[in-house]
């Protein structure tokens, strides 16, 4: 078995009503053991932050750096609320 490695994912679709946040352990290939997960609502404010970075991020060339991007502010979101998942 390959080694064995903890991750997190984390999503936020297009209705932009929160992000969810799983993690588990992965050998790469299949899914070894789930852990914790949680979904957090976003605030009115968040909503409109996001709305303004997808605005603006549709004027960016097509090459920039947009998951960069939505992982920041996933991160940022998930800092702020003073939200965290253990382990």
């Amino acid at each position: 078995m390959a080694e064995l490695m903890r991750v997190i994912g984390l999503m936020s679709g297009t209705s932009m009503d929160g992000i969810d946040i799983a993690l588990l352990e992965t050998d790469g290939e299949e899914i070894v053991r789930r852990g914790p997960s949680q979904a957090f609502a976003y605030s009115s404010q968040e909503r409109a932050l996001l709305r303004r970075a997808i605005e603006a991020a549709a004027k960016w060339p097509a090459r920039a750096p947009a998951l960069q991007t939505c992982a920041r502010l996933c991160a940022r979101n998930a800092a702020l609320r003073g939200h965290s998942i253990g382990s």
